[in-house]
């Protein structure tokens, strides 16, 4: 009998995330600008990127780790992360399974920017571009853009 009440919480907490996760999204498609979050470790890539999209408009985030990350998107999700894979504690590969598990995030667009060459790895945890660093402005911002669009091809480039 206690198995059941416990499982009717866990259903009414996801049921009550859900709501508010529609109610979020609702509010987003009148919003502009746009928001994105960049997980890397490396200050100075997370810099980078920032200046790359800066052009676009958009109000950029940025998390240190991938459990700053986690942190930062259950409070407030983004409408976009670029993730870096190489970073201690929880890479990004753990980070991006976590969102795809979650029904909240199941469909929030991922940027995988890394160095790491496990390719099959992205596509099976359904990672929408991947990009080697360093990559060129112009690629990033083109796949920011299409992602953003709601444009979701596959891109595993550069």
């Amino acid at each position: 009998m206690e198995i059941s009440v416990v499982q009717t919480m866990e259903y009414g907490k996801l049921e009550c995330r859900l709501r508010a996760e529609i109610g979020r999204r609702a509010t987003r498609l009148t919003e502009a600008p746009r928001t994105l979050l960049i997980i890397d470790d490396d200050p100075n890539i997370r810099q980078l990127l920032c200046q790359e999209l800066a052009g676009e408009h958009r109000h950029i985030r940025e998390a240190g780790s991938g459990v700053e990350a986690l942190s930062m998107i259950d409070s407030e999700p983004p409408d976009l992360v670029i993730l870096d894979v190489q970073m201690p504690h929880l890479n990004g590969f753990a980070v991006a399974a976590r969102l795809r598990s979650d029904p909240v995030t199941l469909d929030l667009p991922i940027v995988l920017h890394t160095v790491a060459e496990d390719r099959k790895l992205g596509e099976h945890l359904g990672i929408d571009a991947y990009l080697t660093k360093p990559v060129i402005g112009s690629v990033l911002v083109e796949t920011v853009r299409s992602l953003s669009s709601g444009k979701r091809v596959k891109k595993f480039c550069c």
